[in-house]
């Protein structure tokens, strides 16, 4: 089921931020039907209302990693801190891939969404961990959402 925080449903709180007119259940599980499989990476129907909320709380996790792992406080401007969250997340990606690797998992480009492929060549790479992190929790874990379970694993979260 949604997230939930005391009254406000996270939920329903993404998918405004998305389309404002999206303010029932029934459209907000339309609207992800409709994209899970292509623009978004596969779901299981029980998940639709979810899966926005999960690739956002991906973010958040990535997130959490990054502040973890990492030392900001020697990036001085605005644009030496984006650099740097570029190559970091990067280095996710990088490190997403090698667990693959290490596990035996053979990555198939087209398992992936069309969504994280076009923010990938873009270069951002935030949103392939999102993707990879909502497939991985939504129900229909295919080899993207199996190598974050290990990643993560391997992160102990």
């Amino acid at each position: 089921d949604s997230i939930s925080n005391g009254q406000v449903k996270i939920s329903q709180y993404v998918f405004n931020t998305l389309d404002p007119s999206l303010d029932s259940e029934e459209e907000m599980i339309a609207f992800c039907k409709k994209r899970c499989g292509s623009w978004y990476m596969e779901c299981s129907p029980d998940e639709y209302k979810s899966y926005l909320a999960c690739h956002e709380y991906g973010h958040i996790v990535l997130n959490y990693i990054l502040n973890r792992d990492y030392d900001w406080k020697k990036f001085k401007t605005p644009r030496q801190l984006e650099d740097a969250y570029t190559e970091r997340t990067h280095q996710m990606a990088v490190e997403l891939i090698g667990v693959a690797k290490r596990h035996g998992i053979k990555l198939d480009d087209s398992k992936l969404s069309e969504y994280a492929k076009k923010k990938l060549t873009q270069g951002v790479y935030s949103d392939l961990f999102a993707e990879c992190f909502a497939n991985m929790h939504c129900g229909k874990s295919n080899c993207w959402g199996d190598a974050m379970r290990l990643l993560l694993k391997e992160k102990k979260l």
